[in-house]
């Protein structure tokens, strides 16, 4: 009996299958995009991070006063360190000095104390 029916539901059975190997391909193909835009994401936050910490570090070497090392770091990030990553996370100015000031911290600004005013 199946062997009857066999030739009958073949080409639907055939057309099943390839509408799951698209719907699979289309998943697999969703995830590595997804999973690579995390990745470019994640390369730059790191190279932002990266960049205020090095403004941060020269500001300090400098002995500058805190609001003056958080716009030399903020300045470098954008000029120097990593304009492309602030580009594509859409960073607003307010927010690199947000992330500089926690970098001053980071660096040991209890050295912020320290630095000139």
């Amino acid at each position: 009996m199946f062997t009857d029916t066999l030739p009958l539901i073949a080409p639907h059975l055939l057309e099943i299958f390839g509408l799951l190997i698209t719907l699979l391909i289309g998943w697999i193909a969703k995830r590595l995009r997804d999973w690579t835009g995390i990745q470019i994401e994640a390369r730059h936050r790191e190279a932002l991070h990266s960049a205020l910490m090095t403004g941060v570090r020269y500001a300090i070497e400098r002995n500058l006063p805190p609001a003056a090392a958080v716009d030399t770091a903020v300045s470098y990030a954008q000029r120097i360190g990593a304009p492309d990553a602030i580009a594509a996370l859409g960073a607003s100015r307010d927010t690199l000095g947000a992330i500089a000031r926690a970098k001053m911290q980071e660096a040991g600004a209890t050295q912020i104390g320290k630095m000139g005013n």
